[in-house]
């Protein structure tokens, strides 16, 4: 409805004599327009998932891929707190460093060296893991 008022007022037909089927055309206007964007909106978000949808099941088809997840996800175990916790707001959580300083109550300096030992310490995991095989 807010809406509809301020397409009104920017309408060039605001002062004409009866401004109220101006405000009804406005408003009706803005409401279709709000549903058009929010089908569109859905529509995106449903592609989205269906692709997602796919590529997870073709992930899970993949034995080697759940064996590597599962050790990705045991080096991450053995981690410290502090690391894993930067390590998942920047990998997934597409964090800068600034962001997650902010976030965590430190400087982007330490977010970025926790972020940086925690890398070493998976890699070094995970080469060790690889080696036992």
């Amino acid at each position: 409805m807010q809406a509809g008022f301020v397409r009104l007022w920017r309408s060039p037909y605001r002062f004409a004599a009866n401004p109220l089927p101006v405000l009804f055309a406005a408003v009706k206007r803005t409401a279709i327009d709000h549903a058009r964007s929010r089908k569109r909106r859905t529509d995106r978000e449903q592609k989205a998932y269906e692709q997602r949808e796919e590529t997870v099941a073709r992930f899970e088809s993949n034995l080697e891929a759940d064996e590597r997840r599962r050790e990705i996800e045991a080096a991450m175990e053995k981690l410290p707190p502090e690391q894993r916790e930067v390590l998942v707001m920047k990998i997934w959580g597409e964090l800068t460093f600034k962001e997650i300083g902010k976030s965590l109550g430190i400087s982007q300096n330490t977010a970025a060296s926790r972020y940086r030992y925690a890398l070493k310490a998976l890699r070094q995991e995970l080469s060790t893991a690889a080696g036992h095989e």
